[in-house]
């Protein structure tokens, strides 16, 4: 029989379940955010090295799958997973790190000769000429503080000035 508990973030859920290749397979998951996070294998490491190279150059999802002894729809799974799309965006980062010089070195020749503002903007940002962020800052003395009294007489007069005009 299943008990069931409330789950709290970071708890630890292992399970058997699934057949895989005839095997019965144990599973253990972590809970965070509302969703059941896997915990990455070799097999799904084998699967993000694949999914994160180009279109082009990608093996179609039915040879990652074999390569990884599992179903397609596994990969389609893992692939809604929080976990493995996040360390699949990692990867790809990782793979493209060496481009992004070039990259941004060309974007103002594109902005200047397109006249796009929104690139333009963006290498303004890369730049570190162009925030979204804005910045206040208060200079409050301390010694010339709010005159709570000064206040209360001006409310004073305002309700006494009200009651004439009424």
């Amino acid at each position: 029989m299943w008990r069931l508990r409330r789950l709290t973030k970071g708890s630890v859920i292992s399970c058997w379940g699934g057949f895989n290749n005839g095997r019965a397979a144990a599973r253990s998951f972590t809970y965070e955010r509302g969703y059941v996070n896997m915990k990455l294998e070799a097999k799904h490491y084998t699967a993000i090295q694949y999914l994160s190279l180009p279109p082009g150059e990608r093996p179609p999802i039915t040879e990652i799958a074999e390569e990884c002894n599992v179903t397609p729809s596994a990969i389609y799974q893992w692939k809604r997973d929080p976990a493995f799309e996040a360390e699949l965006k990692r990867q790809i980062v990782r793979n493209n790190v060496d481009d992004l010089p070039a990259l941004i070195a060309i974007l103002p020749e594109i902005a200047i000769a397109e006249k796009n503002a929104a690139m333009a903007k963006l290498v303004l940002q890369i730049h570190g000429m162009l925030s979204d962020k804005v910045e206040v800052t208060a200079n409050v003395n301390s010694e010339s503080g709010t005159d709570i009294e000064a206040l209360k007489a001006r409310i004073e007069a305002l309700k006494v000035r009200q009651a004439s005009d009424e």
